[in-house]
């Protein structure tokens, strides 16, 4: 019988973007498939909106406090012998038996800039720690596991990838709703689209400059970028925004994003750094042809289903979503290689690689 399986539930605190996404998709497979399984969280902890507790047990509630702090000291102690951990975002406690801890990405390591300075300095001082004293380790590309092994000395054995996958919502079916979902957000006609938080590294200043650059050519097409603004980010300046053909959305729940998806032209993702980047796997889903970045874990994920580009040359970004918007044979070979994309992806194969982790760790710590 095997112990119990814990997961570090404080990933609830934010609305599911693609972090989170990733760590609710799989935590939800496993409590619905095993009974042995626990979502646990702070007692005074606030679950965001956009999680659906239909059918999955509802979390056990233990102490309370701040949960950095309840990470490091409640956490842990809720460990009996033979049971297993795993945080599924963020550091997790830095002393824990059995812990699996999965890393989507080290952009606080190689570009602190981007966030603000509060948040840079505890995570440069703490992930690496936390990396490092795991007892196991996922990461959600291999681009992340190379990085990890190069920045902080990880054997490469101890890292497991374990990728994200799409959400079964994301189709190219249209849906009765999807033109009443773009009309109440105020986007009408022909648009490209772009979903990310807005921050230094989703690059969307270049993608508003690059957008400039075709807008004359193609006076009916609009710019719609979806995404928050989180407090961990400086602000982010994008520019002179023309309200007429630029429409920022702001956070879009998951059921409203696949109506952007599929009434979108193109989907567009420049971004910088990626440790995956869900958006532009959903995009495929939804038979939009994709343009995204040649950096970072991008064309791991993407293959040959994407126009990639430099995402630092504000005018190859251009010239990228100017073919895909004119060369109707370019869009159709995108989309077609789109779909055999995302059907290599899956949410139930990375939840069976993760409950296989989380018990190869309770043989381990029930062997010794």
């Amino acid at each position: 019988m095997p112990g119990n399986v814990l997961i570090n539930g404080c990933f609830l605190t934010h609305q599911p973007t693609g972090i989170q996404r990733f760590s609710w998709e799989i935590s939800r497979r496993i409590l619905t498939s095993v009974d042995f399984a626990q979502l646990v969280i702070p007692s005074n902890l606030e679950i965001a909106e956009g999680y659906d507790f239909t059918g999955i047990p509802n979390p056990r509630r233990v102490g309370v406090g701040n949960a950095r702090i309840w990470e490091q000291r409640t956490l842990p102690r809720l460990l009996h012998h033979g049971d297993s951990l795993w945080t599924p975002a963020g550091l997790g406690p830095l002393y824990s038996r059995a812990h699996l801890l999965t890393v989507h990405d080290l952009s606080v390591l190689e570009h602190p800039e981007w966030f603000s300075r509060k948040y840079a300095t505890f995570y440069r001082a703490l992930q690496p720690v936390a990396i490092r004293r795991a007892s196991a380790i996922s990461a959600v590309s291999y681009f992340t596991k190379q990085r990890i092994e190069h920045l902080l000395g990880i054997s490469p054995d101890r890292i497991t990838v374990v990728g994200n996958a799409v959400s079964d919502d994301m189709n190219s079916e249209p849906q009765a709703g999807d033109e009443n979902v773009r009309a109440k957000l105020g986007i009408r006609g022909r648009y490209i689209l772009a979903v990310g938080s807005v921050e230094p590294r989703k690059n969307l200043a270049r993608l508003v400059t690059a957008f400039g650059l075709i807008s004359k050519e193609n006076p009916d097409l609009t710019l719609v970028i979806v995404g928050s603004q989180r407090a961990i980010y400086g602000s982010v300046d994008l520019g002179q925004l023309d309200p007429r053909r630029i429409v920022m959305t702001g956070y879009v729940r998951n059921e409203q994003l696949g109506a952007l998806y599929r009434g979108a032209d193109v989907f567009a993702y420049p971004s910088i750094y990626e440790g995956f980047g869900i958006p532009p796997l959903e995009a495929m889903a939804c038979g939009v042809p994709v343009l995204t970045s040649n950096v970072s874990a991008l064309p791991e994920v993407v293959g040959d289903a994407a126009v990639v580009v430099d995402p630092l040359d504000t005018a190859a970004i251009a010239a990228g979503l100017q073919s895909l918007i004119r060369d109707t044979g370019l869009r159709h070979q995108c989309s077609e290689r789109g779909f055999a994309r995302v059907s290599s992806y899956s949410w139930d194969r990375s939840t069976s690689a993760v409950l296989g982790l989380l018990l190869q760790l309770q043989s381990a710590g029930t062997a010794q």
